[in-house]
């Protein structure tokens, strides 16, 4: 089922087209990563589906939640207000879900920490309290413009793999932007490739499970193919690297 469907998605600045015809749906559970050059408007792709941005062309539908709630959204910095402890910047826009706040911080690994401030987290842990305020209303898309990108390589891996057990848990269905093909490959489950200005989709790539580091390498090559970097890659053969 599609809980986030795009169609025809077009967004000027002034008068400067961005985003050109962009057609796109997101399934229940499904992680699913924006990946292209910087600029070609994939957080302002992310920003219209929140509803921060309503002047665009087509449809952007996202399925209601349970309790009302369409989207929850982390951003590149945490964005905590840091003269709150991590329960109140938890439960900041959530007060109806107060009776929540211990079991999402469990999750995410801050059961130890709610009453801490910012100033006494590290930046994996300070994601970690944005991402549990933007999951403690449940909504049905998770929204995360590249939440990654100013961490170092290990917290960064920490926090690809606690997105994933998030999405088992949970069953949270994620839209996620990204530089970084290998975060992409990680993480999701279809890859959408955006084009430079104005931004079309290029190719959409499902990603799969259990292949080989080389057929890992081929995919990446075959995406920086598609972005210009990198001449074709040689055709690849599932099981030709077995041995």
């Amino acid at each position: 089922m599609a809980v986030l469907t795009i169609k025809g998605l077009s967004k000027d600045f002034a008068g400067q087209p961005v985003l050109e015809r962009i057609d796109l749906e997101v399934h229940s559970g499904e992680i699913v990563s924006l990946l292209g050059p910087s600029g070609c408007g994939k957080s302002t792709l992310l920003r219209i589906v929140a509803g921060l941005d309503p002047d665009y062309e087509g449809e952007v539908r996202v399925a209601e939640g349970e309790e009302g709630r369409s989207v929850g959204v982390v951003f590149q910095e945490p964005r905590l207000f840091p003269w709150l402890t991590v329960r109140q910047n938890i439960l900041f826009g959530n007060k109806g879900h107060r009776e929540r706040v211990e079991a999402i911080a469990e999750a995410v690994g801050l059961s130890r920490c709610l009453h801490a401030f910012p100033k006494q987290l590290s930046g994996g842990m300070a994601q970690r309290c944005a991402i549990a305020r933007a999951l403690l209303g449940r909504p049905r898309v998770l929204l995360c413009d590249e939440p990654f990108s100013a961490l170092d390589a290990f917290t960064r891996r920490q926090l690809h793999d606690l997105l994933l057990d998030l999405r088992d848990r949970y069953g949270t269905t994620m839209l996620v932007v990204t530089h970084d093909i290998r975060e992409a490959l990680y993480l999701s489950d279809r890859i959408v490739v955006l084009g430079q200005t104005p931004s079309r989709v290029l190719r959409e790539v499902t990603t799969g499970t259990g292949r080989s580091e080389n057929e890992q390498a081929h995919l990446e090559a075959e995406i920086l193919y598609e972005l210009g970097f990198e001449r074709e890659p040689l055709p690849i053969h599932v099981g030709e690297w077995a041995s």
